[in-house]
């Protein structure tokens, strides 16, 4: 533990001998069916100092700050109102326990490595009405923060994939979380190709730290600087690889180490506004936006927009729930690659993030008619409520992206899926053994996806591989 560590935990001490108060919201993304509830919260002294939205906040000092506890099945069994994560606002008061049995606690970012701070909840109340609700409401659907034009989505994007004629999508193994590179052409990064889009950049957390893979991944560093992240939606498994090293806990809560190489690249991100009826983005998400936003990196897609599509065929999708399913995860962004040189004859690489395959269908109806070459299944291979689509032919690769936690991919999604079609099935959790540049030995599972026979040049080139170069 250097210094600065050792204060925050002497300051983590001194601040939770007293009582701590949070309005907070259960976190979707780490909500697993017999698992421990964690909170996302912001401090109630700290919401009540800050400017009345997100847009008024960006142009002053503030920043909201934000507690993360992990509460066990057992704590969750007299909790009050509705439980459905991302839904309810709660206002939680807690200190620090002295019990060995605590049913509360900190969420630590490394479960493996960082002391458990047990926590006792003294107090809990839903939030049903009032000013401070409203204002939650506000800031959670990112009120007043500039929304973006389509012009410049649409510029945005095509400049990204101008070049993508026979791009190559990898899945990189990030254990339970999901990070996606779109490289211009079927050429691994160790021949010095650089991603040109990320779709999402997520890395797991908490009890989920344990999946990544040994030594960890970093696709930054295989990519062109204004290469710009799209985001599938607000969950932290989606974009916590923006923060390096993984975030802290000190006297002010949560100490985030922000990746310069993440906030220097501009953000496609859902819109969750007032004419949306998406996610409420929790505090962590309102640190995220507030860094990009203030470096002027942050893209909100506009409410009005459907869509957008590039010369070669890419597209991005606005996701709309079907029948009321999971709107959480509904409401984002999915993105179709051509992996063919023919915009008349696509040959489709689709990844949705955690949306079902239903809620494309609105806003692009005929995703249920085309062949696929690749797909990233939904939701880390979660149930879904919808018919998979169908793959190009006996070669077109289906990938789980998952840390084998929750039970993913389930049985009900691998039938689906076979039932659909798909043959060539991976799971980045399905790791091999190889020595990359350094005489490294790595452990990864990553997956490419697109038109070309083999999943990693390198190895039948004769060089070294990346450590970002797919196996799969």
């Amino acid at each position: 533990m250097n210094g600065q560590d050792l204060k925050d935990r002497q300051q983590l001490q001194a601040r939770l001998e007293r009582c701590v108060s949070v309005y907070a919201l259960i976190d979707p993304s780490q909500a697993g069916e017999g698992e421990d509830t964690v909170l996302d919260g912001v401090e109630v002294r700290s919401f009540e100092a800050a400017p009345q939205s997100l847009g008024l906040a960006l142009n002053s000092e503030w920043e909201p700050e934000s507690w993360l506890l992990r509460l066990s099945p057992l704590a969750m069994a007299s909790w009050p109102g509705e439980r459905q994560p991302g839904l309810n606002w709660f206002k939680v008061d807690f200190r620090l326990s002295s019990s060995p049995d605590a049913q509360a606690s900190l969420y630590a970012f490394r479960a493996l490595d960082d002391a458990r701070t047990p926590l006792e909840i003294l107090d809990v109340q839903v939030l049903d009405k009032g000013e401070t609700l409203r204002k939650l409401v506000r800031f959670s659907q990112l009120r007043g923060l500039p929304v973006s034009s389509k012009a410049s989505i649409a510029e945005l994007f095509q400049q990204a994939t101008d070049n993508c004629d026979w791009p190559m999508l990898v899945v990189h193994d990030v254990g339970q979380a999901n990070w996606n590179s779109l490289y211009p052409s079927a050429i691994c990064p160790c021949r010095g190709k650089h991603a040109v889009l990320f779709y999402d950049c997520g890395v797991p957390t908490g009890y989920n730290y344990a999946t990544l893979p040994s030594p960890p991944l970093d696709p930054f560093a295989n990519a062109s600087a204004e290469a710009p992240v799209i985001l599938s939606h607000w969950d932290m498994d989606h974009w916590a690889g923006a923060a390096a090293g993984q975030p802290l806990f000190g006297g002010r809560g949560i100490r985030i180490a922000w990746d310069p190489r993440a906030l220097d690249r501009p953000w496609i991100v859902p819109n969750q506004g007032r004419a949306q009826s998406g996610q409420r983005v929790s505090s962590m998400g309102w640190r995220l936006a507030l860094a990009l936003a203030r470096r002027g990196n942050l893209y909100i897609w506009p409410s009005q927009l459907n869509g957008v599509v590039s010369h070669q065929g890419h597209r991005i999708i606005k996701c709309q729930p079907q029948g009321g399913h999971n709107d959480n995860n509904n409401t984002g962004l999915a993105l179709l690659i051509n992996a063919g040189a023919s915009r008349r004859e696509p040959q489709y690489l689709l990844t949705v993030g955690d949306a079902d395959y239903a809620s494309l269908y609105l806003h692009y109806p005929q995703v249920r008619a085309c062949g696929y070459r690749g797909l990233v299944a939904s939701h880390h291979g979660g149930n879904i409520n919808s018919v998979p689509p169908a793959p190009l032919d006996r070669w077109s690769k289906l990938v789980y992206s998952h840390g084998a936690r929750y039970h993913h991919p389930t049985h009900a999604a691998r039938l689906a899926h076979s039932a659909a079609g798909w043959q060539q099935v991976r799971e980045t959790h399905q790791r091999r053994n190889r020595r990359i540049r350094g005489g490294v030995q790595q452990q990864v599972g990553s997956v490419s996806l697109g038109i070309h026979v083999e999943p990693c040049l390198c190895a039948h080139l004769g060089v070294p591989a990346d450590a970002n170069c797919p196996i799969q």
